[in-house]
């Protein structure tokens, strides 16, 4: 999958810890359980630790917003998130789109637990994978996601409201989301692109939708 590119500037502003909104009052928000996970896997896998990440953060007030306590339902500023994958990714010696997609595995794992039974109950890859985005969509108080078209061995969804700074990541978490579970559930040779298409700016931010077809084919019967 190749993503579309996004305005370089625009990415570049959060790489460099500058943000559109205050630290914590950005009304685009995710549950602080996306939060939790990241602080889990940084204690895991960053080399360093936390230690390490809060040591190389510039801006005092970003510092101070990772030292405080996250709480799985509440929702959270999500441009620290963001910004925080660009660091991160440096002192792992990888590029930001990597360590998304390696952080956005464990995060899928962790939510395994939560959605383990939902997801033996459903028979149909093609009825999980509809379900997949409006799952995703749910960590996040400001997207929404309609299922475009359904049939056989394909899905394409698209998720609305996605401020377009914010796209990359987005799209990152969500297809590698959908890949594990998918996988889990038994799905083979699975293909994952994602386009953007503009949709009305919100909260003076351009916003886009992430329009994602899913493909796969199941493994063949002996």
């Amino acid at each position: 999958m190749r993503l579309a590119l996004v305005d370089a500037k625009a990415r570049a502003v959060l790489a460099n810890e500058v943000f559109p909104f205050p630290i914590g009052q950005s009304p685009f928000r995710i549950k602080g359980s996306g939060y939790m996970l990241h602080m889990q896997y940084v204690d895991e896998h960053l080399p360093g630790g936390r230690a390490a990440m809060f040591n190389a953060i510039r801006t005092p007030e970003l510092r101070a917003f990772f030292e405080q306590t996250f709480f799985a339902g509440h929702f959270v500023d999500i441009y620290p998130l963001v910004c925080i994958g660009h660091l991160c990714a440096d002192l792992q010696g990888t590029t930001f789109e990597r360590f998304i997609r390696l952080r956005s595995k464990h995060q899928a794992e962790g939510d395994l637990k939560l959605f383990r039974k939902l997801i033996l109950r459903i028979a149909s890859p093609e009825l999980l994978a509809s379900r997949i985005p409006t799952l995703t969509a749910n960590y996040f108080d400001f997207a929404n996601a309609e299922i475009i078209e359904k049939k056989t061995g394909s899905v394409t969804a698209t998720m609305h409201g996605v401020p377009k700074e914010l796209a990359p990541w987005m799209s990152y978490v969500c297809e590698e989301t959908v890949r594990f579970m998918l996988e889990y559930n038994g799905v083979k040779s699975l293909r994952l692109q994602t386009v953007h298409e503009r949709e009305k700016e919100a909260r003076g931010q351009e916003i886009v939708g992430l329009r994602s077809t899913i493909q796969w084919a199941m493994e063949a019967s002996t």
